[in-house]
């Protein structure tokens, strides 16, 4: 009974006795990407001359940048994918209203047709208001600009009905990496994996890709700080720490300072 007893106060004692874990937080920025195919997009060759056109609904993931953070600035950032001023608005509906011809539409072809004349016309009235000809062209040029701005936002929509749509959102999320205290000069890990169809995901979760972190050490020499030493008796530790991060083999963090040891 007794030797449990000092057993488990000794487990209690070692996180006191031992040497605090260093660590750096980071934030991984990516964006989640949505696209969704027009309902057209079949006639998007015949009728607008084009095939760079998304033909499937899919939400994919990219990473952007890993950024190393300060204390300071994580207070304000929180780890669950916020909202960005970056972010879009996703359109749930058309804005424009197809004209009767389309509306009257039998078939998807007929449908298709209708849309291309309708995008077709909003060109040739931008093509008369840009060049001047327009009956009522008015004299105020921000007037102008604003008509300008309408017809490109009417064929934008219209478009969208062959080419599809993609909405990227900007989000963040903050991993903490916990510094290696081997005196070793190069340490490697994996720090998170990344996939295309989850975004951030675990090291160990292989539908990702790993982004690879590397540790850098100076290291230095100094008296030894064990209790018992010998007289001149030294020890190595390190002195500094810088991290780099890789990602499908480029770096997306070039080596940056995170750790200096203080002298007393």
């Amino acid at each position: 009974m007794k030797k449990t007893t000092i057993l488990f106060l000794t487990m209690l004692l070692i996180p006191v006795l031992g040497i605090a874990q260093r660590s750096v937080k980071l934030c991984i920025e990516y964006d989640k990407v949505v696209n969704e195919k027009g309902e057209l997009y079949q006639y998007s060759e015949r009728y607008l001359g084009t095939n760079q056109v998304i033909t499937k609904n899919e939400t994919t993931y990219i990473l952007r940048s890993i950024k190393v953070l300060d204390n300071d600035s994580t207070k304000n950032t929180r780890n669950h994918q916020p909202r960005s001023r970056h972010e879009r608005k996703e359109q749930t509906c058309l804005q424009v209203p197809l004209n009767e011809e389309t509306l009257m539409a039998t078939n998807t072809a007929k449908k298709a047709e209708g849309v291309a004349k309708q995008i077709y016309r909003i060109r040739e009235a931008r093509l008369t208001l840009v060049s001047g000809e327009a009956e009522h062209t008015p004299n105020d040029g921000q007037a102008i600009r604003l008509m300008l701005n309408e017809l490109n936002r009417q064929e934008t929509e219209l478009t969208s009905l062959f080419v599809g749509t993609s909405n990227a959102t900007r989000h963040t999320q903050i991993v903490n990496y916990t510094l290696s205290e081997d005196t070793t000069t190069t340490i490697n890990s994996i720090l998170l994996r990344f996939s295309r169809y989850s975004g951030p995901v675990a090291a160990d979760d292989l539908s990702g890709e790993p982004v690879y972190i590397e540790q850098t050490n100076k290291i230095g020499e100094r008296p030894s700080t064990k209790p018992k030493h010998k007289k001149n008796e030294t020890e190595n530790f390190v002195e500094s720490s810088s991290v780099a991060v890789r990602y499908e083999g480029k770096n997306i963090l070039n080596p940056t300072p995170v750790y200096q040891y203080v002298y007393e």
